[in-house]
């Protein structure tokens, strides 16, 4: 099957979700072609994009010969098309400037592309984000006369929701997330039928992301992600200085990087933390290995506010952890028990029954109920074995990317199937 995948950037160390599910996909036997708007910020961190990167195309905005010619084509064979394209962006978009701009400056980049593929025809077009990739989706499909499916994921849907509800009717099929996110896209079109809205979790391959042999002998404390306030590494930073205060013996190891990255390590040496350390960005084939080296991870995280840009636009919410952190599932799959604050869609994967307890739970910005949940952990090495024996359980009857990458594959029209093993090296 031949598909046109259309993303904001790839390859991009922050999606990996996305890369995953390609990687699944390439290994299903799909024909991808990636359409990726916005050309790669840094050289691949992951090495398993490596046999993906040759598939993918990139196309200036407007400053480039081939997209002025493909849409000048488009505009005099078709004028009618090409109006009604253009028309159509602007009437769904207009009450939200920023993204009737942003749209409008994908909009050639797309023509191009979508006379492309005329050329070169797929079976299915498939975006990643509802936003200015679904748009670009749209285009194209309209121009190659090609369905188009979307997965829509998390800030794409509830910050904005200018041309969301149009692009819900266009799709033949709709992938989300979260079961949050699948009840709220169905109330923006509830006449669509039954199936046309789909949950898909997003997948772990379960060989890689496993628990470790035996756990360390140091308590260990993890914590993974990109170094910006709503994710609370400041509020882990001060429950560390309690547990040290106190006497617990301890390490604790930070991966990602960020605007933050600096005041934090700032922080930790003002609270004279020697005992935590800042990794910076890691790949996918090193995490792993520091997950199953770790004792428990932290994910401090707060719901905050949206961007001041973004307070005026339809729909704004005052979320901004929207979804099921993919941290927190790489850190359940391999046996840790999880301490983190009550985002949302927690609920969907979170058990809190003492005997079924898979996660714990603290208050945002509260160091004092983190440091004390953390000195339990540290204190009980039976409680945590038995919290991330079930954090497995969990992640293995739902998060299998082998399951919910032949859940898309039938989402895109294609018979559900097992991987080839021919390909596995994909």
């Amino acid at each position: 099957m031949k598909l046109a995948v259309v993303v904001s950037q790839f390859p991009c160390s922050d999606e990996v979700f996305i890369l995953r599910e390609l990687r699944a996909l390439a290994q299903r036997g799909f024909d991808l072609r990636i359409f990726s708007l916005k050309p790669p910020s840094e050289a691949p961190l992951h090495a398993e994009a490596a046999p993906l990167v040759p598939s993918a195309r990139y196309s200036p905005f407007l400053f480039s010969s081939d997209v002025v010619r493909r849409n000048l084509q488009l505009l005099v064979r078709e004028p009618g098309l090409y109006a009604r394209l253009l028309g159509t962006i602007v009437r769904e978009t207009w009450r939200s400037a920023p993204f009737l701009w942003r749209s409008l400056a994908v909009f050639p980049e797309a023509v191009r592309w979508g006379m492309e593929l005329r050329e070169e025809p797929a079976d299915r077009i498939h975006a990643h984000w509802a936003t200015h990739p679904t748009t670009a989706g749209w285009v194209m499909s309209q121009i190659a006369k090609t369905p188009l499916s979307m997965t829509a994921h998390a800030h794409d849907i509830y910050l904005d929701q200018a041309m969301l509800a149009f692009k819900l009717r266009q799709a033949v099929a709709v992938l989300t997330c979260t079961g949050q996110n699948l009840a709220f896209l169905k109330k923006l079109a509830p006449e669509l039928p039954d199936g046309r809205i789909r949950l898909s979790y997003h997948g772990l391959d379960l060989d890689v992301y496993r628990p470790p042999a035996a756990p360390p002998a140091t308590f260990r404390i993890l914590s993974v992600g990109t170094l910006l306030p709503r994710k609370g590494f400041d509020t882990l930073l001060d429950a560390c200085a309690l547990l040290q205060r106190d006497g617990v013996a301890f390490e604790c190891t930070i991966v990602g990087d960020g605007p933050m990255r600096i005041e934090l390590e700032q922080q930790a040496a003002r609270l004279g933390l020697e005992r935590v350390t800042f990794l910076g960005k890691q790949s996918q084939e090193r995490l792993p290995e520091i997950y199953r080296g770790s004792s428990v991870f932290v994910l401090a995280a707060v719901h905050g506010q949206p961007s001041a840009a973004a307070t005026h636009r339809p729909g704004a919410s005052d979320l901004i952890h929207f979804g099921i952190p993919n941290v927190i599932l790489e850190a359940m799959a391999c046996g840790l028990p999880v301490v983190t604050t009550r985002l949302a869609a927690l609920v969907e994967i979170v058990l809190e029954e003492e005997h079924a307890q898979n996660a714990i739970y603290v208050p945002e910005r509260d160091a004092a109920a983190l440091a004390a949940a953390l000195a339990g952990l540290a204190s009980d090495p039976g409680r945590r074995a038995a919290i991330g024996t079930r954090a497995v359980a969990r992640i293995r009857a739902g998060f299998d990317i082998g399951v919910t990458s032949g859940e898309v594959a039938a989402a895109l029209g294609a018979p559900s199937h097992p991987p080839s093993s021919t390909r596995a090296a994909i």
